[in-house]
């Protein structure tokens, strides 16, 4: 498992046009395209996970509603750590979606045939 609280995630479009999602941790990056998303499920409970052929994210946060609804329509461009110590004083009542970590395993799939 890999877990950071300083990854970026952004929109790219590779040559074919495929949207793809990049996300950038220290060390390495990892774009996942949209065509290989399998389903994203929100628990409503500061967490949205997504599912990808070989991936599985989790978003943690608040006021993750919108980016839900951004993520399910293939509109999102960037997502950004934001946690820092300002985004925590203002907390919930911010209204803005706060990620707080991403985590980034193999899907269920992957860690069967592994």
């Amino acid at each position: 498992m890999k877990t950071t609280d300083q990854t970026e995630a952004r929109a790219f479009e590779t040559s074919d046009r495929t949207p793809t999602i990049a996300f950038e941790q220290s060390e390495e990056t990892l774009a996942l395209p949209y065509d290989g998303l399998e389903g994203i499920q929100y628990d409503y409970k500061r967490c949205i996970r997504i599912v990808f052929e070989k991936h599985e994210v989790s978003l943690h946060g608040s006021n993750l509603d919108k980016l839900f609804e951004e993520l399910a329509a293939f509109r999102v461009k960037e997502v950004l750590i934001n946690g820092g110590a300002a985004a925590k004083a203002l907390g919930d009542r911010s209204g803005r979606c706060l990620i707080d970590r991403i985590e980034i395993n193999p899907a269920e799939g992957e860690r069967a045939a592994a």
